[in-house]
């Protein structure tokens, strides 16, 4: 299994090396028929599409790939880099992550941003769309970026716990944003971020590499 998702209606989707791309129907795996293989693909991350019925993106160590009318093909070929993340806005604009910046995909333009334009060049480990349409990216040593049509920016000044931040979550409470890095958690509450105690003093405890929210929270 190279890569487990959930779509934006619950239905569990998982990418299988060799074998190709299953979800979870009720309490039984089916397979999505597709009649080009992508078994040779080794699939990193998965979007399924929230605006245009079965169109999924794939996130591959071969760059990004897109499924639509039971077919497979290789897109964007300007993305010559490692992509690390998928989120689709509201708008049904596309976000990737990669190891350098992050890229915007929207009907009519692909958007680089970068040290250019105000961004940044490192690696952009996470991407994650809250309640309110912002979009947090989790950059591999920046800190978060919060974007709606501009952007805000937390480090280590704002309360962070580290610069290298792996992965963001919907927080137990509602407004929450839960923020992993090699230096803890973090929690984005009332319009500030707080760090989070952690069980144990233990330098590797504090290397938080993935966070998920469950239904009972």
């Amino acid at each position: 299994i190279t890569s487990i998702e959930t779509d934006a209606w619950g239905k569990l989707w998982v990418a299988v090396f060799s074998r190709g791309l299953y979800h979870l129907d009720v309490d039984q795996w089916k397979a999505k028929q597709i009649g080009s293989p992508i078994n040779d693909l080794v699939i990193t991350d998965i979007l399924v599409d929230q605006f245009t019925k079965d169109k999924i993106w794939l996130l591959t160590t071969d760059g990004v790939h897109l499924i639509q009318n039971k077919t497979v093909k290789k897109i964007l070929p300007q993305l010559k880099m490692r992509c690390m993340a998928i989120e689709q806005d509201h708008k049904g604009n596309i976000w990737i992550a990669t190891n350098k910046g992050a890229y915007l995909v929207s009907e009519n333009r692909v958007i680089h941003f970068n040290s250019q334009n105000g961004f940044t060049d490192d690696v952009v480990n996470e991407i994650y769309r809250d309640v309110e349409d912002n979009i947090w990216l989790g950059t591999d040593g920046s800190g978060i970026y919060k974007f709606n049509d501009d952007y805000v920016t937390f480090d280590e000044s704002q309360g962070l716990n580290g610069k290298i931040v792996m992965t963001i979550a919907k927080g137990p409470r509602p407004g929450e944003i839960w923020m992993g890095s090699y230096s803890g958690i973090s929690v984005y509450r009332n319009k500030k971020v707080t760090k989070i105690a952690m069980p144990s003093m233990n330098e590797i405890s504090s290397h938080i590499n993935f966070l998920y929210t469950d239904r009972k929270k």
